[in-house]
């Protein structure tokens, strides 16, 4: 998946911003958009962390990192 691909994604969030949707990556990466918080937020399921981005750049990068690293 490109950065472009993932920019595209999160841009449709935007669009559905009144509705909760929610995106699972490789059965861990959860992506999905807080219009309370004004935030994409990428979680990490294995970990349970989450991360929150004010830009979708920034949050595309991120994602796109961690789809294409090596799994630990």
């Amino acid at each position: 998946m490109t950065i472009n691909e993932i920019q595209e994604i999160i841009m449709t969030l935007l669009t559905y911003q009144d509705s909760e949707i929610n995106h699972l990556f490789k059965n861990r990466y959860e992506l999905s958009y807080s219009k309370k918080s004004q935030h994409v937020r990428i979680c990490d399921t294995k970990h349970q962390t989450i991360s929150c981005y004010e830009e979708i750049e920034e949050a595309s990068v991120a994602l796109f990192h961690l789809l294409h690293r090596n799994n630990f």
